[in-house]
């Protein structure tokens, strides 16, 4: 997620409505200062050691369209008239374009591309027009004789001359092509696991291969022709083919550079099909490769410890990935603090650790307020460097709103991110389907719209469903959302639906004790509670306790005590196990002590009031009348503060449960609880109160509290 993606649009403007004069021959090659070779149609810029970048598609159509005139100024407006075709764009979006292709090029002092004030952009450096060799048997024959080999080749020079190239030195060149389309299969592989439609474009458009390379096109070619007829585009089968590709990577006689390459290519594979630890076990290799290939400071290594970071946090090794995030930040900051664009990865990567870091690793809210500003130094580095309209800036706006708690102005920073991804990536992307989503929750949590954020869910999923196959990790969290969705619409029969279809599929992908397979298992068990489904709640609850214990691990504690209230609640219920009052009073003081530790007033408070409602249906004698109320207060506020794990059938069932056992203790605290509803404009339905318990008063003394 290091906004390095390409552009999902399959036609470019500028190559497939240029005249036969502009560019002779899609598959040409053009030699930027005798140093670069860009290829139009792979969309790829090579250095002669090696390295290769990927250009997103407008980039691209931007340096064809100043190739084209190199010789003069383009103006904005060509730019967009041809780039574009018309359409209306901010002016960020051209400078994006040429920010990437100077830091491609490593032009800090525009010696390639100049800036012509208020007018537009001209390329500087001498340009050659390479033609593409003729085909080629599959196994190449050597030259006879070193005359033959420095034969002249086919180059036809532009109007701003660079000296002769001798083929001698363009014989290097095909290794540069076998390490551009080796990458650009690779690439194929991920855009095609992500996108089912990029799968089937890619075998219609029956890629011309550029390169001598018949093992590694072959080889390519079958793992995409195998992966697209997989009837259930089961997971399983990429992973199996990824498998196989580790080892031939090791196997093949490559340079460091380019098998470093090659190992961020398959992490990324690993990483997009949702195979965490394989790509974590990538990405380690290629860190240490990379740190003695190029030096712990250099760009290469920096972005991989991004990617690592990203691994991390899908795996929730919180710790590792708050260590790793806060370490690169630390080393941009000391080697590489110029580099805008890097050091705002940077901020971006610390703030994303920080929001997943959580008791006992961090102090939560420190976490939260650090997380924040480096989440707001990001999208202004992003915004400065790359443009307002940027994808990477709609990245930190997206990350932002996790950490922003006004109301109005996250939902304006969903929706700013939102148009910013589809007006540079499409609709069928992951980061469009993550803001809908993200967009959703927004209106439902906070803006109080739940049918828009029900209409917005169910896009991110139609969306998701078409990128991924159905036992997709993406695909589950969406079932979750949904369930979520519908259970703050109060329709928990329809929520249950989607609960029991994300845990099926999280639980896969990601192992039953993922903190976010507890989740659903607890919502679950929320929705059957709340329908009156005893045996159903009961089970889902007991289900996912059973998971912590066995699997011996420790959620996050926020869920773990909703995951807890929810148990009681359940039990309160059926009356399954009741406690004896001893184990009570120890069960309240290890919750307190438990509490103070974690630094979570509110979550402390849900779960003893659920053992508080315990005293009142077991032993009324016993209750700390004040207590009872603190802790019910509590509860009303983090209902009120928009706790996403709190929706309206989780305040029906406490309230009403409170008004209907009452009067085991009190009228005096009916009286307050109700008192308590009211001044937060929380008033019950008439007939809950009218179906308060009319038994009769056990008149006791409060005990002093404990």
């Amino acid at each position: 997620m290091d906004g390095k993606g390409i552009d999902s649009e399959v036609a470019s403007p500028v190559l497939n409505n240029r005249g036969k004069a502009d560019f002779d021959d899609a598959m040409e090659e053009y030699n930027i200062a005798g140093v670069w070779l860009f290829n139009p149609r792979n969309q790829t810029i090579a250095r002669a050691d090696g390295l290769v970048h990927q250009v997103r598609a407008k980039t691209c159509d931007v340096l064809a369209l100043l190739i084209r005139h190199h010789d003069r100024v383009v103006t904005t407006e060509e730019f967009f008239d041809q780039v574009w075709e018309g359409r209306f764009v901010g002016e960020n979006v051209l400078k994006r374009s040429i920010f990437e292709l100077r830091h491609i090029f490593e032009d800090k002092s525009r010696d390639y591309i100049a800036t012509a004030p208020k007018r537009g952009y001209r390329l500087k450096a001498a340009v050659a027009l390479v033609r593409p060799d003729p085909p080629e048997p599959e196994t190449m024959t050597p030259p006879a004789s070193a005359e033959a080999e420095q034969a002249p080749s086919d180059v036809t020079v532009s109007p701003a001359p660079v000296a002769t190239i001798p083929t001698a030195s363009w014989y290097s060149r095909l290794d540069l092509k076998r390490l551009a389309v080796g990458g650009f299969f690779l690439f194929l592989l991920i855009w095609g696991m992500t996108q089912k439609q990029a799968l089937r474009q890619a075998q219609e458009d029956n890629l011309q291969l550029q390169n001598d390379s018949a093992q590694m096109n072959r080889f390519m070619l079958d793992m995409l022709a195998r992966y697209k007829t997989t009837g259930s585009r089961h997971e399983s089968a990429l992973k199996a083919m990824l498998d196989e590709e580790r080892p031939r990577i090791d196997q093949r006689k490559l340079s460091p550079a380019e098998r470093l390459r090659q190992l961020r290519f398959l992490a990324a594979c690993y990483l997009a099909g949702g195979h965490y630890a394989d790509a974590r076990m990538v990405l380690d290799q290629s860190v240490r490769m990379g740190e003695e290939i190029h030096g712990q400071d250099a760009e290469e290594v920096i972005r991989i410890k991004f990617a690592l970071v990203e691994t991390l946090v899908a795996m929730n090794e919180r710790q590792a990935a708050y260590d790793t995030a806060r370490y690169t930040l630390d080393l941009i900051r000391t080697a590489r603090e110029a580099d805008k664009e890097l050091l705002a990865h940077g901020y971006y990567w610390m703030a994303m650790a920080q929001l997943e870091c959580i008791y006992p690793y961090c102090d939560r809210p420190k976490a939260l307020a650090s997380g924040k500003q480096n989440a707001e130094a990001a999208m202004a580095l992003f915004s400065e460097s790359l443009g307002a309209d940027a994808t990477e800036t709609g990245d930190a706006l997206w990350l932002l709103n996790w950490f922003v708690t006004d109301s109005a102005r996250k939902v304006e920073i969903s929706r700013r991110a939102l148009d910013i991804y589809q007006a540079n990536l499409g609709e069928l992307d992951e980061k469009t389907a993550a803001a809908y989503a993200e967009l959703s929750r927004t209106l439902a949590t906070w803006g109080g719209d739940l049918e828009s954020g029900e209409r917005y869910m169910l896009k991110a999923l139609a969306i998701r469903q078409k990128l991924y196959p159905e036992n997709h990790y993406q695909v589950g969290q969406t079932y979750r959302y949904l369930g979520e969705q519908y259970m703050f619409m109060n329709q928990p029969e329809l929520a249950a639906g989607y609960f029991v279809k994300a845990s099926t599929v999280i639980g896969a992908v990601k192992g039953a004790g993922d903190p976010e397979n507890l989740e659903a298992l607890m919502w679950l068990a929320k929705a059957n509670l709340y329908r009156e489904k005893w045996s159903l709640a009961e089970s889902a609850i007991a289900q996912a306790m059973e998971i912590i214990a066995s699997h011996q691990i420790t959620p996050p504690y926020y869920l773990l005590q909703e995951m807890k209230a929810v148990e009681m609640r359940v039990k309160s219920e059926t009356l399954a196990r009741e406690s004896s009052l001893d184990e009570l009073m120890a069960d309240i003081k290890l919750n307190r002590m438990l509490g103070l530790k974690a630094k979570n007033t509110f979550a402390t408070a849900v779960v003893e009031h659920e053992y508080q409602t315990l005293l009142l249906r077991k032993e009324p004698g016993w209750l700390d009348e004040t207590r009872y109320i603190d802790t019910f207060n509590l509860f009303l506020d983090d209902y009120l503060r928009l706790n996403r794990y709190f929706v309206q059938p989780d305040l029906q069932f406490v309230a009403s449960r409170s008004m209907r056992l009452c009067r085991r203790k009190s009228e005096a605290l009916c009286g307050s609880l109700m008192e308590a509803l009211q001044r937060r404009s929380l008033d019950l339905p008439e007939q809950v109160i009218a179906q308060s318990d009319s038994g009769e008063l056990v008149r006791t003394s409060v005990v002093e509290p404990f």
